[in-house]
């Protein structure tokens, strides 16, 4: 038995559908696709920016969102902007510097060798490799490594849907102060189960929909990964089993059950599904299984 998970995220016609939707967000002109290959020149805050459209739907098709355009499209977002990821290395000997970064009342600093970035950046692309790890750990039969890496996914698939949340928490907080003055706000910002936070997010931002959203696909997935999940979070037997089909199934759940989770409740509030970590995880390779 083998896991079959393709190298590409989307298809041609569908990356180039997304880049060509950013560059309209962004109001910048699409050209003709026998000339995306050649070199865009755009000017912005007295820099000039080299733009390719050829790799940014290359970006897409190999990591579900892209590259250029998408920075700039999420940096425009009111609750989930900025996404950052540094990493910073080496520098002048004898020499220190750091770095800071503030979003509404927060301010992270990091100096030489360290790292800054958004955690939901960091738990898309966690997602991604586990689900890529998880199968090739399987195929190699290295039984340890692959079920280290389906519990690596399980966790990340469930923290980014935490951090969804909080992202928007913190702004609220950031808002209108004192959470405690409303019910939807203070189970938000509260250690309440996910499921009802999930509820109160929907209260909050896209109340049209709240009395629905027990009855979305998109949930009843991801609370199937967090049931799994929380078998080896927190565990109520003294053993835990699961075939290589179960791993697929849940594998195969994070599209629907975190990214379009996450993208359906944004285009509820009238935001949005096409930020990256969200376009990046609705986008993940089905996986399937063969025959050696």
């Amino acid at each position: 038995m083998k896991l079959v998970r393709p190298q590409i995220f989307q298809g041609r016609e569908k990356a180039i559908k997304h880049v060509t939707f950013l560059a309209k967000k962004l109001s910048i002109q699409v050209p003709k696709q026998k000339s995306f290959k050649n070199d865009i020149s755009l000017e912005s805050q007295n820099k000039t920016f080299k733009l390719n459209f050829y790799e940014e739907v290359e970006h897409v098709r190999k990591t579900g969102k892209a590259n250029m355009l998408q920075s700039w499209f999420d940096a425009e977002d009111r609750f989930l902007q900025p996404a950052i990821e540094l990493h910073l290395q080496g520098g002048v000997q004898g020499v220190e510097f750091t770095l800071n970064s503030t979003i509404g009342s927060h301010t992270s600093s990091v100096s030489s060798n360290g790292i800054l970035e958004s955690p939901e950046v960091a738990l898309a692309n966690d997602i991604c490799f586990f689900h890529k790890e998880t199968c090739e750990l399987y195929n190699s039969t290295d039984i340890r490594g692959f079920s280290r890496s389906f519990r690596g996914y399980l966790h990340s698939c469930v923290s980014l849907v935490d951090c969804f949340l909080f992202k928007y928490t913190f702004h609220i907080r950031d808002m209108i102060g004192d959470t405690s003055q409303y019910t939807n706000t203070l189970t938000l910002d509260s250690k309440s189960n996910l499921e009802d936070r999930l509820e109160a997010w929907m209260l909050t931002f896209a109340t049209h929909e709240a009395n629905s959203f027990k009855n979305w696909n998109e949930r009843s997935k991801f609370i199937e990964l967090k049931k799994r999940r929380n078998q080896f979070m927190h565990p109520t037997t003294p053993a835990i089993s699961y075939e290589p089909q179960d791993v697929v199934k849940l594998l195969n759940y994070g599209s629907d059950g975190v990214g379009k989770l996450l993208g359906k409740m944004r285009k509820s509030s009238g935001t949005s599904d096409r930020i990256g970590f969200i376009h990046q995880i609705s986008s993940l390779p089905k996986v399937s299984i063969s025959k050696r």
